[in-house]
């Protein structure tokens, strides 16, 4: 019998997890203060800062930028990688500058947030205007698209961007017949397919995109995108419960 390299015959992670368990999700809303915007996101070992500034006159970005050919806002979308995320230290010659090098990541990264946010801002509301965005991950062991995207969801409520949604999302990643929620770094490595699932927060069935990095033949997607979708309203709980947590402190201070 094939060994499984991530999930034990008792059925657990390395970690202790089960095949259906998220590693834990922490929100810190309202971080820096000088966004109007933010929100640090972990969820386990991964780690993002998030920001958002804005609405204000337009400027130049060097990021990714979309603009809506009706109400001429501007989307920037800036996401640094540092370079070493995904180590647990920094060596004794790295500096800033390699620090928050982007790479190729950073693009995929800001593309991937300004596609799933265009069908859901009200961008009337912002004629002539730039909203900014950025994020930095900080600590990168597996998942890092999904907690950007939901890092930054969090920081655009608190920037109060008028929206129809929130975008939410989550990452899972098949290994034989099993689906591993929420994979880890490793369990991405080892996975024989593993799919980014987006869609909104109030409405899990309308679907905003689904990215299958490798692929999953051997479970059929209709029953990948149930326990996607499941496990996406456990996220929009989670981000609800802060937000709802922080704004009761800020209205109560």
């Amino acid at each position: 019998m094939k060994v499984n390299p991530c999930v034990s015959v008792e059925g657990r992670r390395q970690d202790g997890r089960e095949c259906s368990m998220s590693r834990a999700i922490n929100v810190e809303i309202g971080v820096l203060q000088e966004a109007d915007g933010s929100c640090m996101y972990t969820i386990g070992n991964t780690r993002i800062l998030a920001a958002v500034y804005g609405p204000k006159n337009k400027q130049t970005s060097s990021g990714n930028q979309y603009t809506d050919a009706d109400s001429g806002l501007q989307l920037d979308c800036t996401i640094t990688v540092s370079s070493m995320a995904g180590t647990s230290t920094m060596r004794s010659d790295s500096n800033l500058t390699s620090f928050l090098k982007s790479d190729h990541r950073s693009h995929h990264l800001e593309q991937l947030v300004v596609d799933s946010l265009r069908p859901v801002i009200f961008f009337k509301q912002y004629p002539q205007s730039s909203i900014s965005i950025q994020a930095q991950v900080i600590q990168d062991d597996g998942g890092i698209e999904s907690a950007v995207l939901n890092g930054i969801s969090v920081a655009l409520q608190e920037a109060t961007i008028s929206m129809n949604d929130v975008v939410v999302a989550c990452s899972v990643a098949t290994i034989g017949r099993n689906v591993l929620i929420d994979p880890t770094k490793r369990e991405y490595t080892l996975s024989s397919g593993d799919v980014l699932f987006v869609t909104r927060a109030q409405d899990p069935a309308s679907i905003l995109s689904i990215k299958m990095n490798r692929k999953t033949n051997e479970l059929a997607i209709t029953s990948v995108i149930e326990v996607c979708q499941k496990e996406c309203e456990g996220v929009r709980e989670a981000l609800f419960a802060n937000l709802r947590a922080f704004h009761t402190k800020k209205f109560a201070s």
